[in-house]
Parts: structure tokens; sequence; C-alpha cells
């Protein structure tokens, strides 16, 4: 069993589609093999994408997170199939992603098979904070510019005319 992704590298949103190839190099014919794929922590399975060469797979297992995925099939001696899915990038997606096949029959299984792809960051792994400085007068909202935000390191910033104020460049966290 072989596992090949549409792309190397992926962001969040993005959708991979995963293509396996499987072979049987043996002699006889296997009934009811599985094939098992496991998505990794950031992927999750498109429904209805599931494909035997251009074929829906209607009688596919799907775990109810959308992770795993398995589908049984037959196989004939020295003959090769080919399936298909697409799964997307979800924001829990971490540096490097994979999608994992193996096939099992009774007792024995396939080699494992790997697909990667590496995640790039479309935002930077700092944060920006805004806010608005505003005296409430009964019905009256009334902006106060120069007002003086500090930052626990120092930064400061000066609400402006419309009593807006923003920090860039932010480390994650508590402030």
């Amino acid at each position: 069993v072989s596992i090949k992704p549409s792309k190397d590298v992926a962001s969040m949103g993005e959708f991979i589609k995963y293509s396996i190839m499987i072979e049987n190099r043996g002699e006889t014919d296997v009934i009811q093999a599985n094939l098992n794929n496991e998505l990794s922590r950031g992927l999750v399975y498109k429904k209805s994408t599931f494909r035997f060469e251009d074929t829906k797979i209607s009688n596919l297992l799907i775990s109810k997170e959308n992770k795993e995925l398995t589908y049984s099939f037959d196989i004939k001696a020295g003959e090769e199939k080919h399936f298909s899915f697409v799964a997307s990038v979800g924001i829990d997606a971490k540096q490097t992603i994979q999608s994992r096949s193996v096939v099992s029959y009774h007792d024995k299984q396939s080699n494992i098979s790997l697909a990667s792809t590496k995640i790039k960051k479309d935002f930077d792994d700092k944060s920006l904070i805004v806010g608005r400085v505003l005296l409430d007068k009964t019905d009256e909202n009334i902006s106060l510019s120069g007002v003086r935000f500090y930052m626990e390191n120092g930064t400061f910033v000066h609400s402006d005319k419309s009593g807006k104020f923003h920090f860039e460049n932010v480390e994650p966290g508590t402030h």
C-alpha cells in the first residue's frame, strides 16, 4: 500500500487530495481485506469524497470525528487498486500533518504508508490588541483621545481622536 498527498505544503482551510494505491503481489485472491486510513490532528475527512477509481464509495465506515476511514474490498492476485479521498486542513494543524494507510486481512497486515504535508503558517505567531476608550454619559458615548495604555514590558500607546488604540506584535497570552 502507498499513499500520496496532492500537496507537500498546505495552509489552514486548504483541501488535500490523497491517492492510495494497493497492490496484491501474492498468488491468491484476497476477499474482504480492509483499508484503514487514519488522519492526524489537523486533518478532517471531507464527506462523500472517498473514491475507487472515479466511483464514489457509499459503504465507507467513518469514525464520528472524521479521523478514521475503513473500507472493505476484494483484490485479485497481481491486481492493483486505486482509491482517493479529500481532507481539509483545520485550525489545530501542527507543523506537519499525516495520513496513515494500512491494509489488513484476517491476522495479516500490509506495510504502513504515511503521507506527510508541511503546514505553512499564514499568520505569524504574534497577536494584535485593539481597543477603544469611551466616556459613557447616559445616551452619549464620547471618545477619549490621548489616553495612555501600558503593557507590562513598558510599551505604551495613546488613543487617537476617536478613542481607538492598538498594540502590534504582542506575544500571545494574558496581559
